[in-house]
């Protein structure tokens, strides 16, 4: 029983910490196109100067509009309280697949008795309150594609260090 419930938590931090990998390189990759959006629209806003009488005015609005825009649709801003928290959050789930991976090796090899590896499993899941904490104060939407490509992931892993066609 314990064995399945070590098993079960191990892929699970693994799966979740492909997510967050596959989030925070999403998350970097589209700071990147706003801020490559912002570059051309200052380019543009000097060109304009050069042409238009009104072109602050103009560039002004643009930004004003831009500004509203973000507001109303959340997709086209960054959080940075998210981008700054997040590799913690992963690196939490890191240590706590890396602990379960050599805890799972351990009971498999009979290193540990059962009883030995519950205790190490209940001192492991002490991460689970730290990640909860930091879950709770960060928002983070799912993204059915991110999960797909992380699942995808996953299961590659999963074949190639233990030997499994899938995580279950």
């Amino acid at each position: 029983m314990i064995r399945d419930r070590i098993w079960n938590e191990l892929c699970d931090a693994k799966k979740y910490d492909f997510y967050l990998g596959c989030y925070l390189s999403s998350l970097r990759s589209k700071r990147k196109k706003i801020n490559m959006l912002k570059i051309i629209a200052s380019i543009g806003g000097i060109a304009a100067e050069k042409w238009l009488s009104n072109s602050s005015l103009v560039v002004l609005m643009l930004l004003t509009f831009s500004e509203l825009l973000k507001e109303i649709i959340p997709a086209l801003s960054i959080d940075e309280k998210l981008l700054d928290k997040l590799p913690e959050y992963r690196m939490l789930y890191v240590n706590k697949f890396e602990q379960l991976d050599r805890l799972f090796i351990q009971l498999e090899n009979t290193i540990l008795s059962e009883a030995e590896a519950t205790e190490e499993y209940f001192k492991i899941r002490e991460i689970s309150i730290r990640i909860e904490d930091l879950d709770n104060s960060i928002h983070l939407p799912e993204k059915k594609k991110l999960y797909d490509r992380a699942i995808s992931k996953f299961d590659v892993f999963i074949h190639n260090m233990y030997d499994l066609e899938d995580g279950d």
